[in-house]
């Protein structure tokens, strides 16, 4: 799909006009991850995955959320005019199977384990070089902005294709597995490709829309709900404006109107969220002391109108059991004064909340425990 696209770069004052023919997009219908590790029914209580483009495209629908292809290759010079590096920051703990439009608080979360990183991709070696995947994890400054700071990082090559499809637009998802964990703090992955003139890679990014832009006949893209999520950094771009958006907010728009101007008719760029997933293990509990006390199980999960908490408490204690969102807030709450030794069975109605994803958190004398749960009511 070729369109011939008004590009403006707004860079506090300075405005670069320039007329692009885009010839490296190709329309996506969203893509959904299959991964077996993921059904509902089979992932670990603590576990969830950060998707923005999943997430969003759950809240707007098919019908008004698109995905395109574009070119990217770290070895690109400015006269190739291609992007050379991307990142998606998951400073936002949003679980696409969950709830999509809400998130875990960093401030709630003790630690973080990064399990996997997913990147959707096409790709076509026509050179029969080696060509190099790298997936880095790079920490946020204050303004929660990728850095050059490198946290881990690992290379996939092959001298074939990382998609095995005859064209770089039959895209698939790669995935590394960093296995790693820096506390609660928050991070970015970042994406390069080392391939020559004659390969060609491509990475998916999606966007919502509430309409045609204008005479362009492209789609108007709307402000992502997590913004800012993705940032590019391109070859041709890279000396005056570096990683887009900028610091300052400078950013590409679509001017749908052709007036001139960035105002509320245009479109914001298309690579509202890249096509990076992370896998993590999301650690909630603060000073188990697990000799204390102990979940045996939580039935029947998913949960509908009753949930019964079997847990054994190891010394005589209060016992106070509460129910959180994945937003942090308290939701039900069931206190007992006085439990001795033994194991107990105790039943919450949660007919009244909505479905979606809970913490299960038991206090006692000696510390806290917390489990994961889904209601189904």
């Amino acid at each position: 799909m070729k369109k011939n696209l008004l590009l403006i770069f707004c860079i506090l004052t300075n405005i670069v006009l320039a007329q692009i023919s885009v010839t490296n997009k190709n329309l996506y219908k969203p893509t959904i991850l299959k991964d077996s590790n993921f059904k509902n029914n089979s992932r670990a209580f603590n576990e969830m995955l950060v998707w923005y483009g999943s997430a969003e495209n759950e809240i707007y629908g098919d019908n008004f959320y698109s995905e395109f292809i574009w070119q990217l290759n770290s070895n690109a010079t400015a006269s190739d005019s291609l992007i050379k590096t991307v990142y998606v920051t998951f400073n936002q703990l949003v679980d696409e199977l969950g709830d999509p439009d809400s998130e875990i608080n960093y401030n709630a979360v003790d630690e973080i384990l990064i399990d996997t990183i997913y990147i959707q991709v096409g790709h076509i070696n026509n050179s029969g070089t080696t060509n190099n995947l790298i997936a880095s994890i790079v920490s946020l400054d204050n303004n929660n902005r990728p850095t050059t700071n490198k946290l881990w990082s690992d290379t996939l090559s092959t001298d074939t294709s990382f998609t095995g499809g005859a064209s770089w637009l039959n895209t698939n998802f790669v995935y590394f597995t960093p296995n790693q964990s820096f506390g609660n703090q928050p991070f970015a992955v970042q994406v390069e490709y080392e391939g020559t003139e004659q390969d060609t890679f491509g990475i998916i990014a999606g966007f919502a829309y509430d309409g045609p832009c204008g005479i362009t006949g492209g789609q108007k893209a709307i402000e992502t709900l997590y913004a800012t999520n993705s940032y590019r950094l391109y070859s041709h771009y890279e000396q005056d404006f570096g990683i887009m958006p900028t610091s300052q907010g400078g950013e590409i728009y679509y001017d749908c109107n052709a007036n001139g101007q960035n105002d509320p008719d245009d479109s914001v760029h298309y690579m509202q969220n890249i096509n990076i997933a992370t896998k993590l293990t999301i650690e909630h509990t603060t000073n188990i002391i697990e000799d204390e006390i102990e979940i045996l199980d939580i039935y029947p999960n998913p949960a509908k109108q009753n949930v019964a908490i079997n847990y054994e408490l190891k010394s005589h204690s209060f016992v106070n059991i509460s129910i959180f969102n994945i937003k942090g807030e308290e939701v039900l709450n069931t206190h007992y004064n006085n439990k001795n030794k033994g194991n107990y069975t105790d039943i919450l109605n949660t007919s009244k909340l909505k479905n979606g994803f809970y913490f299960i958190s038991i206090h006692t004398n000696h510390g806290v425990n917390n489990k994961k749960i889904m209601l189904e009511n």
